[in-house]
């Protein structure tokens, strides 16, 4: 390539970067597939209280005092049972899970009024208070969830079909291929907003359902977890992956289980 044609390309790149194109123009592709990251593994926990049909002002307020006052919490909110479905289905907008309606209000009747905060520590410090919030009136439970793995690593999830086809009247009716998965991962790398994505394989998922709920489980669903350039674009990013053959859900990644 002659000077000249190197000079005119150095010119084109300048005047690129000057107008603003050139970030766009030239990201790098996302890094990954990577393995999980090492950690850390939170310890850190998310409580909410329940509270009894006939409880009363002065009950709630207590409660509330109480928590307030643990060097352990680290906020206790008040919110009705209004305030929480609309809380709920400004998390869940971007939820997709093949064979299913996306939720709607109706479908949240499992929500009440309640009180939500977080534990700094989720262990025995969490569970002395639990024993103390459940004897006072007005109490109907107070319950703790430890801090999702991936909640700070990652913004959304894809969780791939079972290599075996689910027996299930809805999901995945097929079994996931080589083929399905790659594809997956090519659109992942052809979309610019994603900065980095991990693969999960089964035998570290279960290790996170068990640090998450406490449940021992054997799982057959591998899954890729996204990091975004910008989370606010996230609604965009899942909308790529929608109905895509291969995968059972996309979610975005929530500190607590719903």
């Amino acid at each position: 390539m002659s000077s000249r044609i190197w000079v005119i390309v150095g010119v084109v790149v300048v005047a690129l970067v000057a107008v603003g194109v050139g970030p766009q123009f030239f990201k790098a592709p996302p890094a990954g597939p990577l393995a999980p990251p090492d950690g850390p593994w939170h310890i850190t926990g998310t409580y909410w209280v329940d509270m009894k049909d006939d409880v009363t002002q002065r009950q709630r307020d207590a409660v509330i005092a109480r928590l307030k006052s643990d060097p352990n919490v680290h906020e206790a909110v008040w919110r009705n049972e209004d305030e929480e479905v609309a809380e709920i289905l400004k998390l869940t907008k971007d939820l997709w899970i093949r064979g299913a309606e996306p939720e709607t209000e109706s479908d949240i009747d499992w929500a009440s009024d309640s009180i939500k905060g977080v534990f700094v520590d989720s262990g025995e410090a969490a569970e002395a208070t639990q024993k103390v919030v459940d004897a006072m009136p007005g109490v109907e439970g107070l319950h703790i969830q430890n801090d999702y793995f991936w909640w700070g690593k990652a913004d959304l999830s894809l969780w791939l079909c079972p290599q075996e086809p689910s027996t299930e009247g809805s999901g995945c009716r097929q079994g996931l291929t080589e083929e399905q998965q790659e594809a997956v991962v090519d659109v992942i790398r052809d979309t610019d907003e994603v900065e980095a994505f991990y693969f999960e394989d089964n035998a570290h998922v279960a290790k996170v359902i068990k640090a998450w709920t406490n449940i021992d489980s054997t799982v057959d669903s591998p899954r890729y977890h996204l990091k975004l350039r910008d989370p606010a674009a996230i609604s965009e990013v899942a909308a790529r992956f929608r109905e895509m053959d291969g995968l059972h859900e996309v979610r975005p990644v929530l500190r607590a289980m719903l």
